[in-house]
Order: C-alpha cells, then structure tokens, then sequence
C-alpha cells in the first residue's frame, strides 16, 4: 500500500496584468495611501517578491494604471505640436483628454480622484513637461489671467468625473462628448 501524497496543487503567478487588476481594486477601496505592496501581494496570495517581480513600487503601478491613456494624450500633444498655437491646437489636445479619459474610464476613475496620483505623476519629469505643455497648448498664444484660470477651470472639468459617486453609470461616449463639450465651452470659445 502506497502512502504516496497527492501532489500540492501549485499556484500561478498572477502576472503583471494580475497585479495591476488587484492594485486597482484595492486602491479603488482604500485609497492609493492606503494601500502597500503587502497588502496587494496578500489579495493575490503570493509573496511580496512576486510583486516585486513586476514593480518596484506602488508608484510604478499607478503610472502604468495610467499608461494606456497618457499615450494617447501623449499622441495629441505630439500632433498639436505640428500645428500653429491657436484654437486647432488647443482643439487636438481637448479631443486627447476626451479620448484618454473616455478609453481609460475604470484607471481614470480609480487613480484621478486619488489625490496621491498628483504626487506621483509629478516624480516623472516628461509628465511634468506634458502637462506644461497641455496649459500652454489649451491656452493659445499670450494668454491673459482670465484665459489662464479658463484652462485650469476645464482641467479641473476633465477630473469632476472621477469624483462622482455614479462615475460607472457613465458610458466611454457620453465622457468623451462631455469633454469635447466642457473645452469647446471653456476654452474654445476663448480662442475664437
């Protein structure tokens, strides 16, 4: 009679999409501050170093949440570049934030209405130099103190969202027009 042990059933690594996924679930619940590495090492059940296997900190996490949508704000920079300061470069840069916004809704969510994502997009110098050029773009050549406070007031527009209560009743389009909108109104009008 054997007393042979079934074998242990072996646990898969969770993978870099897995611990993206249970990063935003729980910074979704307690907040980016609140949460470590531990903590999302333990929701996966493996070990820290698993984690560590695919980010080094917390912050690199948040920023590839982000990273589907800043490269796609990061295109509309880089094609309203081409174009002369006035109102169709500020309108490209208006239709990148819809677009990020829109195609990135669930990370958008999660990670804008954390205050601890600002401190963490500013540790990367080519975001810093991005969001400069976004005011500036959106702000046209020689821009008054009204048209400057216009511009922040839609930045702040483009984050209202995130911090609504019903934020998943929102469809992809419906963020994207209100954006569109939401420029078109504040800052276009401006520029016109």
């Amino acid at each position: 009679m054997s007393t042979r042990q079934p074998p242990k059933k072996q646990r898969l690594a969770p993978g870099r999409s897995g611990v993206l996924e249970a990063a935003l679930a729980l910074f979704a619940r307690d907040g980016i501050d609140g949460v470590s590495l531990q903590q999302i090492a333990d929701s996966l059940s493996v070990t820290k170093a698993a984690v560590y296997h695919h980010f080094q900190a917390k912050s690199d996490i948040v920023l590839e949440a982000l990273k589907p949508g800043l490269e796609v704000l990061g295109d509309a920079v880089r094609q309203a570049e081409t174009l002369p300061a006035g109102p169709r470069q500020a309108q490209t840069v208006i239709a990148g934030l819809a677009d990020c916004i829109a195609k990135n809704a669930r990370s958008y969510q999660i990670i804008m209405a954390d205050s601890a994502a600002a401190r963490i997009l500013e540790t990367d110098p080519q975001l810093v130099r991005m969001f400069i050029c976004i005011r500036a773009m959106l702000a046209g050549e020689h821009p008054d103190a009204q048209m400057r406070l216009a511009v922040s007031c839609f930045l702040g527009a483009c984050l209202g969202p995130s911090l609504d209560p019903e934020f998943d009743a929102f469809t992809a389009q419906q963020l994207h027009d209100t954006v569109i909108s939401a420029g078109e109104l504040i800052v276009l009008s401006r520029l016109t």
